[in-house]
C-alpha cells in the first residue's frame, strides 16, 4: 500500500460515522484493556494504636522543643508558662523555694547572654520572665507575723464596806448615857501580783533567702549583719569581723546562715555591699518573725 492509498483511506474514514452500538462496544473494550493493564493497588492497613502513638510522639516532640526554647524563640512564652505551672507539683516548701530560685538564676543568665550579644528582644523576654520568677518567690515565701503579747490580768482591789453599829432603843423612864461608837476602817484586800510568763529559750535557726542588685542580677560578696553598717567591709577583712558587723556573706545571690533566736522573736537583717563602679555602698534590710528552726525571708533587692 502506497502513501497515496493510505491517505485516501484515512480521508474516507474521516467522513464515515460509526453506529451507536459499535461505538459503545469499542469504548467498553478500550476500558477493559485499560483496567487489565493498570497495576493492582494494595491497601496498607495500619494497626489501631499507630495514630495514637504518632500523636503522643508529636506532643512529646513539641513539649521538648518548648522546654528547650531560648529567649529568642517564639516558644519562650509557652516555656515560661509551663515552668511556672510546675511550681505546684513541689509539695514541700523548701523544695518549692529552691525550684523557684533555680528558675530565677537561669532566667537571669539568659538575660545576661542576650544582652551580651545585643539581642534586645530576647533580653526583654528574659527580664520579664525573671520578674515573674521574683514575683513567684515573694508570693511563696512565708510572710513575717507579728507576735501576740500574752494578756496580763489586771489586779482588782476588794473594798470591805463598814457595817453600821446597832443603837439601843431608849427605855420608857431612864435615858441611858450616850457612849461613842468606834467606826471601823475599811480594809483593803492585798493586790494580786501577775504571774510572770516564762522566758522562751533560744535555739539555732537556719535562715535562707536571696539578695539581688538594683538591676535584678544576683549580688555577690554582700555583708549580712544584725545592725546597720555604714560602709560594708570587704572580704579581705573577714578575719577581723565581729558579730556587731558582718556575721556572714552572700554568695551568688544566696544567703544561708545559722543564728540563735527565740520563738516568735522579730529579727532584722541588714545587707550592704561596696559598688566599685560608683564608689558607693548598696544597702537593704528584711524583718521576719522566727516561727521554727527554718525561716525563709524571700528576696532582698539592694539600693543606694
Amino acid at each position: 500500500m502506497t502513501d497515496r492509498n493510505l491517505a485516501s483511506a484515512l480521508g474516507v474514514m474521516r467522513t464515515a460515522r460509526m453506529s451507536e452500538a459499535a461505538s459503545a462496544r469499542v469504548r467498553e473494550q478500550l476500558e477493559q484493556r485499560w483496567r487489565d493493564r493498570a497495576p493492582a493497588r494494595r491497601r496498607l492497613a495500619l494497626p489501631w494504636f499507630v495514630p495514637s502513638l504518632a500523636t503522643a510522639l508529636l506532643v512529646l516532640a513539641v513539649g521538648a522543643a518548648t522546654l528547650r526554647a531560648g529567649a529568642d524563640s517564639a516558644l519562650y512564652g509557652a516555656r515560661v508558662a509551663i515552668e511556672d505551672s510546675l511550681v505546684a507539683l513541689h509539695a514541700d516548701l523548701d523544695d518549692r523555694l529552691d525550684y523557684i530560685r533555680e528558675l530565677y538564676d537561669e532566667r537571669t543568665e539568659e538575660a545576661a547572654r542576650a544582652e551580651a550579644v545585643g539581642n534586645a528582644l530576647a533580653a526583654g523576654r528574659a527580664r520579664a520572665a525573671q520578674d515573674d520568677a521574683l514575683r513567684l518567690l515573694n508570693a511563696t515565701a512565708p510572710k513575717a507575723e507579728e507576735p501576740v503579747p500574752p494578756s496580763t490580768p489586771e489586779p482588782s482591789a476588794a473594798v470591805v464596806a463598814p457595817s453600821p453599829s446597832a443603837t439601843p432603843a431608849p427605855g420608857p423612864t431612864v435615858a441611858p448615857a450616850r457612849t461613842p461608837t468606834a467606826t471601823p476602817r475599811p480594809t483593803t484586800a492585798p493586790t494580786a501580783k501577775p504571774t510572770p510568763s516564762p522566758t522562751p529559750t533560744s535555739f539555732l535557726v537556719t535562715v535562707r533567702g536571696g539578695v539581688v542588685n538594683p538591676d535584678g542580677s544576683p549580688a555577690n560578696d554582700v555583708c549580712v549583719s544584725t545592725a546597720p553598717v555604714a560602709t560594708a567591709p570587704t572580704l579581705a577583712t573577714v578575719s577581723t569581723i565581729t558579730t556587731t558587723t558582718c556575721f556572714t556573706y552572700a554568695k551568688s545571690g544566696t544567703v544561708t546562715a545559722t543564728i540563735p533566736a527565740r520563738k516568735y522573736q522579730t529579727v532584722t537583717l541588714y545587707f550592704s555591699r561596696n559598688d566599685t563602679a560608683t564608689g558607693k555602698t548598696l544597702h537593704g534590710q528584711v524583718t521576719f518573725t522566727v516561727t521554727g528552726s527554718n525561716v525563709s525571708f524571700g528576696v532582698v533587692q539592694l539600693g543606694f
